[in-house]
């Protein structure tokens, strides 16, 4: 699961709005080969990188120190490295309703 704490960033003069997955409630699903990927990221971060909020603000001095004072909380997952171990029946799964 992922806490994502916006507070701080939401307070900054020229900050609109930042947004996490619990404020978008028709959220949008991104993916190469199907939508399975949400933005932002809602209970599993998939990967280093993964989006957690969506920062809108009126230039980008305001935007850059909001997004450095965004933090969140979440829960290591194991990898998967390799091809074989990918395979193996008790392997990790990226996306659980697609194996």
């Amino acid at each position: 699961m992922i806490k994502v704490h916006t507070e701080d960033a939401k307070r900054l003069l020229g900050v609109v709005a930042v947004l996490t997955a619990e404020d978008i409630a028709d959220r949008k699903r991104t993916g190469m080969n199907r939508g399975d990927q949400p933005v932002p990221a809602d209970n599993k971060l998939r990967y280093a990188g993964d989006p957690v909020a969506l920062v809108i603000a009126k230039n980008r001095p305001a935007m850059k120190l909001a997004v450095d004072l965004i933090t969140f909380d979440h829960e290591p997952l194991p990898g998967v490295f390799d091809m074989e171990a990918a395979l193996k029946k008790d392997a990790p799964l990226v996306h659980e309703d697609s194996p």
